[in-house]
């Protein structure tokens, strides 16, 4: 079943203060939607202070949480009273990391710990949109000739942390989804994304890694 986006929705969009999350943030804010956002520290004032005015004068001001991707509880609160979600936060590193656990369990722990709220009993929440990355589907590089399609998952294994990250977390939406769906429980639909450049201007000071 498909979900039609109406005013009166909710929509949460986590990660608030990254690149991408403020354009959504400002366009939704702009046709009139009602948005909450979610930040890891909401007295960094740094990184708040802009996303308060990223939109003229919107219908409804942009509500601010805390979350934490590897704190599941925090997440419950996030999505309460919201119907759609836009789950963009993921960890971007600066810097290849010696333990490529520290940027793949940030990403595939907050997928999970966002669709679990997301699918509580008490949840409102029917349609799930997920940013992946073009890089699940064709790895670190292109293979020349190769038509790339939904079905193609990249090689975690040959993949660089970042790349891996991506690829396991796009695996644990869709393992989700479809287990709860097997089970006959009750679940949101779920839409992935997968960019593979996005340019635009900076909304705010914040130069995170994924604008180096």
């Amino acid at each position: 079943m498909t979900h039609v986006l109406t005013e009166e929705d909710l929509i949460l969009v986590t990660g608030a203060s990254g690149y991408l999350a403020t354009h959504i943030i400002k366009q939704l804010q702009e046709i009139g939607h009602r948005v909450r956002g979610t930040v890891r520290n909401i007295k960094d004032q740094k990184k708040v202070d802009p996303l308060k005015t990223l939109a003229y004068n919107p219908k409804h001001e942009l509500e601010l949480v805390e979350a934490d991707l590897m704190d599941e509880k925090s997440w419950n609160d996030a999505v309460k009273n919201c119907t759609f979600v836009i789950h963009v936060a993921s960890p971007v590193p600066t810097y290849v990391p010696k333990d490529e656990n520290e940027v793949i369990k940030p990403a595939v722990n907050g997928v999970i710990n966002v669709f679990k709220a997301c699918a509580n009993d008490d949840s409102k929440v029917r349609r799930v949109v997920f940013t992946s990355s073009l890089a699940t589907i064709c790895g670190d590089e292109f293979q020349t000739g190769k038509v790339y399609s939904e079905n193609d998952f990249a090689d975690p294994q040959i993949s660089q942390p970042y790349t891996k990250s991506k690829i396991l977390a796009e695996k644990a939406a869709f393992e989700f989804v479809n287990e709860r769906k097997k089970r006959g429980e009750k679940c949101f639909e779920l839409v992935v994304l997968n960019p593979g450049l996005i340019l635009g201007p900076v909304l705010h000071d914040i130069i995170g890694a994924s604008l180096l």
